[in-house]
């Protein structure tokens, strides 16, 4: 069974969260652990208020014996008799659940832009959607509530997501949520000179981290300025190294030429993974500074792989070729 969404609405102290309750089977019992995080929209928070574990485990003790690990153990029919104990607390609807919530905190607009997200991803009318993004944007106008209402139109209308995300980071520059959703998807929709400009504009207010300089620099390599993305890994593989940044690094640096950075990269973080453009770009590397045996072992390891064989069989049967012109 699935762990089960369990809404707690909880009236002092005046907070709110909506809370894991982990119901797993272990034989012919079941395991029911108090929740120990509090989550919200998709963020995990710690520790969980202790008034939640109170109340829990006051309505857990009726039904099976508290065990010293932090969990309940109860036979099936307690097990049953204490999800009817909650009376419609215990859900597995997401959207009752975000229903609830707004019928609860009416003013408050994240909830009725949740609420929007849920109904976007389980098909509810576009009247319903837009609705809520109106109420919530009338409530509040801010960066962080524009950034929520992308979310309940990123599938459903992405120009109307970029659109709002647009406003959001013109309304706080530098909000990293929303810059870094507004970079996501205008690479989704292939629009990736205004992604750059994007990044760009808001560099000063939301310094780039090793995430996004990998980032930047997959962007400038799509669009063919090697030199650029070059430079923007070398960025990323400065905040924080990693043998996969340094064989992309080294595949970029044998297109462009600069042989003898691209063999030590490739060199440094090939041993590591299976970044097989980065192998290829080895092999040629090596073939042009003559090293044909190493370039031939590069190359047969390089032809189990179904979407690289082809490449490594062409340049195996050219070595004979550069052999006797070398000879």
């Amino acid at each position: 069974m699935a762990p089960l969404s369990l809404l707690y609405l909880p009236t002092s102290p005046p907070q709110r969260g909506r809370y894991a309750l982990d119901c797993v089977r272990r034989g012919a019992d079941w395991q029911v652990w108090p929740p120990g995080h509090f989550t919200c929209r998709g963020e995990v928070f710690e520790p969980e208020p202790v008034f939640v574990d109170d109340w829990l485990r006051a309505a857990l003790v009726p039904f099976g014996a508290v065990t010293g690990d932090g969990y309940y153990v109860l036979d099936e029919p307690n097990y049953r008799a204490f999800l009817k104990s909650l009376k419609g607390v215990v859900s597995t609807d997401a959207y009752a659940d975000a229903q609830r919530m707004v019928e609860v905190f009416p003013g408050d607009p994240l909830l009725r832009l949740e609420r929007a997200q849920v109904a976007s991803r389980h098909g509810k009318p576009r009247q319903e959607i837009d609705a809520d993004i109106t109420a919530a944007l009338a409530m509040r106008n801010d960066a962080e509530t524009l950034l929520a209402a992308s979310y309940a139109l990123t599938e459903l209308d992405r120009e109307g997501a970029l659109r709002l995300l647009a406003q959001a980071t013109a309304r706080e520059p530098g909000h990293h949520g929303a810059v870094s959703q507004y970079c996501i998807l205008l690479d989704i929709a292939g629009r990736l000179d205004e992604l750059l400009a994007v990044d760009e504009a808001h560099a000063a207010t939301r310094p780039r981290d090793d995430y996004w300089w990998w980032r930047r620099g997959e962007v400038l390599q799509r669009l063919g300025r090697l030199e650029e993305a070059a430079e923007a890994m070398a960025q990323s593989i400065a905040l924080k190294d990693g043998v996969m940044r340094r064989a992309v690094r080294g595949t970029l640096l044998e297109k462009l030429g600069r042989d003898d950075e691209a063999l030590r990269e490739l060199d440094a973080s090939l041993p590591g993974c299976a970044h097989f453009d980065g192998h290829l770009a080895r092999a040629d590397v090596l073939i042009r500074r003559g090293d044909l045996e190493r370039a031939e072992q590069c190359l047969r390891w390089l032809a189990h792989a179904p979407s690289h064989r082809e490449r490594a069989e062409e340049r195996l049967n050219c070595l004979p070729a550069r052999t006797d012109a070398q000879g």
